[in-house]
């Protein structure tokens, strides 16, 4: 599903420089929109996919024209891109704080294990399809 699906399109990528800038951006685009999360996250119950419903328009919104400037697209699949964008950086320690300071923003403790589940389901269908492993009768026939 997820090479054919929402998930097949190319993969946006950043610099290191372009992580740090854009994470900074967006922590401080997501702080002047967090009453709105905050009311998203009350209003959800603890339901992971009533919050995503929820939040996803808002981080489209908050954050779109920032991830659009950077090559994402303005929309779920770009925000996806770009949390993964990110996270190819996070060895670097302060994206790694600036990357964790905007996921509490946005997302609860059961919608983040929903997400980190979403970002390797998106991380696995961008890798190369790895070649079948060679084995007894695959070979070319001598006959």
């Amino acid at each position: 599903f997820f090479r054919k699906g929402l998930f097949a399109l190319r993969m946006t990528s950043l610099t290191l420089d372009q992580a740090r800038e854009t994470v900074i951006l967006c922590n401080e685009l997501l702080q002047q929109n967090i009453a709105q999360i905050e009311t998203a996250k009350a209003t959800s119950a603890g339901n992971p996919m009533m919050l995503m419903m929820q939040l996803m328009p808002i981080a489209i919104s908050t954050l779109g024209s920032t991830l659009e400037k950077y090559g994402f697209p303005k929309d779920q699949n770009g925000v996806m891109q770009f949390f993964n964008a990110v996270k190819v950086h996070e060895e670097d320690p302060e994206i790694k704080k600036l990357a964790d300071e905007m996921r509490a923003k946005m997302l609860s403790p059961e919608l983040e294990m929903l997400f980190t589940m979403m970002q390797a389901q998106m991380a696995a269908a961008a890798a190369p399809a790895a070649a079948p492993a060679a084995g007894p009768g695959t070979g070319p026939s001598l006959d």
